[in-house]
């Protein structure tokens, strides 16, 4: 089915998940409801215990919920069996069988979606040249790397044209290099069958470089969506912030003046006005707009400054950003310990004040952030 068609049907939405509460002892997904459009590929975070392997496998029909409804491609597959949800799933553990060899793993798939046996080898051969595993299609698992593991489990999911494609963390078990060699394959079969994606990983780098959209999830709920740029630049919660290790999250404390306005302060600075009640609270600065300068700037009602010492880093060396402590205590990514911003340089740090977003300090709920 072309994405044209896919858009038609179903108004722009791909898979649509509304209202699902699954329980399974003493969890429960509740009322979470996402929709992805075709071709996008939804990243879902979260920390672990949080929901998000319980919701794929619910999605795919391996978990019955107890109410809500699941659509692909307009059509209700809530109560249909997995084979007939046309889904590729791909597992943590990869799930492939032991006892049969890579061809014959492909094969499987499609014997389970009742293809005529005439077609197995010739589906089953050009997915093996599109994952450049033809070399390896008479090994068994057992004789596979991980990497090879994951090309043949994605391979597998991928044989029925699935309307949507789920990946639970399948880089986890990945060293790093394998992991970034997984990436650019998976980027490259996504453009080349344009399928819709749920995709699960607690990786930032992961996240950024496979995500057209972000789906955050707390406890069994789903909590803020939206893309990257908008997630990080405005965080609906501490904990989102926290989850994302947002490097500009900075703590201060809210205020009240005699006139009832209400102001974000770090240190005795007035950085932003917000709503928020008085008390401890943090906030995000968007480090786009933040600059770092050995002169002290002119600063004014629109643009906040602050001295500031640079810390030593030894992550520089791979994540260009500059480490500061004083008032500030935060990174600016993007810039590079070297001649200029050598650890120890008293410099001056400045931002427009409309770049700030001001969140509510929260405790922690259940042990998760």
């Amino acid at each position: 089915m072309g994405r044209a068609r896919k858009v038609a049907m179903t108004g722009g939405v791909a898979l649509s998940i509304s209202g699902l509460r699954v329980d399974v002892g003493t969890f429960a997904l509740r009322d979470v409801s996402l929709d992805v459009p075709p071709g996008v590929c939804t990243v879902l975070m979260g920390p672990t215990g949080s929901g998000k392997s319980l919701l794929i496998e619910s999605i795919c029909g391996l978990r019955t919920p107890q109410a809500g409804s699941v659509y692909v491609a307009g059509r209700d597959v809530t109560r249909l069996d997995p084979a007939k949800r046309c889904m590729g799933y791909v597992p943590q553990d990869y799930a492939l069988l032991p006892f049969k060899t890579v061809r014959e793993n492909l094969e499987f798939a499609l014997a389970a979606r009742r293809i005529p046996r005439s077609q197995w080898p010739a589906l089953a051969d050009d997915m093996l040249s599109l994952l450049r595993i033809e070399h390896i299609a008479d090994r068994y698992p057992a004789r596979l790397s991980g990497g090879e593991r994951q090309r043949v489990a994605l391979g597998r999911a991928l044989l029925i044209r699935p309307d949507v494609l789920l990946l639970d963390e399948p880089l986890c078990a990945l060293d790093e290099t394998t992991a970034d060699e997984v990436m650019e394959e998976l980027l490259r079969i996504r453009r080349r069958f344009d399928v819709t994606t749920l995709h699960i990983c607690h990786s930032m780098d992961e996240a950024l470089r496979m995500g057209d959209r972000l789906a955050i999830m707390r406890l069994g709920r789903i909590v803020q969506t939206g893309t990257p740029q908008e997630i990080f630049q405005r965080p609906n919660s501490l904990f989102v912030a926290r989850l994302l290790r947002l490097p500009t999250l900075t703590v201060g404390q809210i205020r009240e003046d005699g006139s009832g306005r209400r102001r974000f302060y770090i240190g005795a600075t007035a950085v932003a006005d917000t709503s928020l009640p008085p008390g401890n609270a943090q906030a995000v600065i968007a480090p786009e707009h933040m600059a770092v300068s050995a002169e002290q700037p002119l600063s004014g009602d629109g643009i906040a400054v602050f001295s500031a010492r640079i810390l030593p880093d030894p992550t520089a060396l791979f994540r260009p950003q500059l480490r500061l402590e004083g008032e500030l205590n935060l990174a600016v990514p993007g810039l590079y310990v070297g001649r200029q911003w050598r650890p120890g340089t008293e410099v001056f740090v400045s931002f427009p004040r409309a770049a700030v977003h001001v969140i509510a300090d929260e405790p922690f709920i259940d042990g998760q952030l």
